[in-house]
């Protein structure tokens, strides 16, 4: 079931407002997005959630903790994307090689 503050299908030029906690699975596929902030409030990021979307950079708010555990381990939400992304969180910035 879908809650009212869940984003469904984002664009290339998304923000997330901190009212929405979760982001559904493959939201942003298919949309030209290179950078994009996530705030603190996302409680789950759904699968393929960036697949085949070119992202290259993921600001998240909170930790770097806090991002693995609410996107299925930390690389569920971008299995699908093909260049490498870098992820910068409040603690720590990491590159993930594609």
């Amino acid at each position: 079931m879908v809650q009212y503050n869940t984003l469904l299908i984002g664009t290339a030029n998304s923000i997330i407002p901190n009212s929405v906690t979760s982001i559904e699975e493959r939201s942003f596929r298919k949309f030209s997005i290179k950078k994009i902030r996530i705030p603190k409030t996302i409680t789950s990021i759904g699968s393929n959630t960036f697949d085949i979307s070119g992202i290259t950079r993921i600001d998240f708010e909170g930790t770097y903790d806090e991002f693995v555990s609410k996107n299925y381990k930390g690389t569920s939400g971008i299995a699908g994307v093909k260049n490498d992304i870098l992820i910068c969180c409040s603690d720590k910035v990491i590159t993930i090689t594609k």
